[in-house]
């Protein structure tokens, strides 16, 4: 019996040899059959087909435009080019008339940008930024004795404002002093370097959108009259330049305009 089973297992395993090589003569059958077609055909002179490259078509001819074309698209730029200036002329005068003078004043400016030669473009320009400058005026009393204010106003970045003064004031001082004179380090309690001695000086010191302080700007000396540009955003307060320990009297006017908010 032992050897009846041996015998069996190997039989199986024969049986298994022929099937395997079975599928590799098939394959190789098949893969000489394919060989010999191809032989025959390129003997009768018969190509097996060949996929022929794909050539991608260059860009499309530009056709020239005709001098009569150019002249038609120059003439139609040009009508635009007025229509547009015309309507933007209209649309200043209406911001004009409704007091948006910084906006009056854009649009003439993007004119000037499209055509600088615009009759009396220039000359409207100045009169809407002096229109500008001098509304929304106010005015306050600087005590010269307290030195800086409390804040006047709020300013704007970019948003220009004047500032002008007029009036008199008793100063007079008494100090002992060396070579490099009056300190200038503190400005809330010396003097602001350099400006004049006792003109009028506004500092704007910059307010983020939660209301938090910045570091203060440099000190504007104003006199009797300045137009400022403001840098940031911020508070403004004014004070007259006058050294520690003085002894002085009196006020000057003060009158503000153009982009401020005065305070309450």
């Amino acid at each position: 019996m032992f050897e009846l089973a041996w015998l069996f297992l190997l039989l199986g395993l024969l049986m298994k040899r022929f099937l395997a090589l079975g599928v590799v003569v098939t394959a190789a059958l098949a893969v000489a059959m394919h060989w010999a077609a191809m032989e025959q055909a390129i003997a009768q002179g018969v190509r097996p087909p060949v996929k022929k490259p794909t050539i991608s078509k260059g860009p499309s001819k530009v056709t020239q435009a005709t001098p009569a074309q150019v002249q038609e698209f120059e003439q139609r730029a040009k009508k635009a080019q007025d229509e547009f200036i015309k309507d933007s002329v209209e649309l200043a005068k209406d911001l004009e008339d409704a007091g948006l003078y910084e906006d009056a004043k854009s649009v003439l400016e993007t004119i000037g940008k499209i055509k600088d030669d615009v009759p009396g473009l220039k000359e409207k320009l100045q009169a809407l930024k002096d229109s500008a400058m001098g509304s929304n005026k106010s005015s306050i009393d600087l005590d010269v004795t307290k030195g800086w204010t409390d804040p006047v106003g709020r300013v704007e970045k970019g948003k220009p404002f004047r500032v002008e003064s007029s009036g008199t004031y008793k100063f007079s001082a008494m100090a002992t002093l060396g070579p490099k004179g009056y300190p200038t380090e503190d400005l809330q309690k010396e003097m602001v370097p350099g400006a004049r001695c006792g003109a009028l000086c506004a500092l704007i010191i910059p307010v983020d959108d939660k209301g938090k302080l910045g570091k203060p700007l440099e000190p504007i000396e104003v006199g009797e009259g300045r137009d400022i540009n403001p840098k940031e955003n911020g508070l403004l307060f004014l004070s007259v330049n006058l050294p520690p320990a003085h002894k002085s009297t009196g006020k000057i006017e003060v009158t503000l305009s153009g982009h401020i908010i005065r305070s309450k």
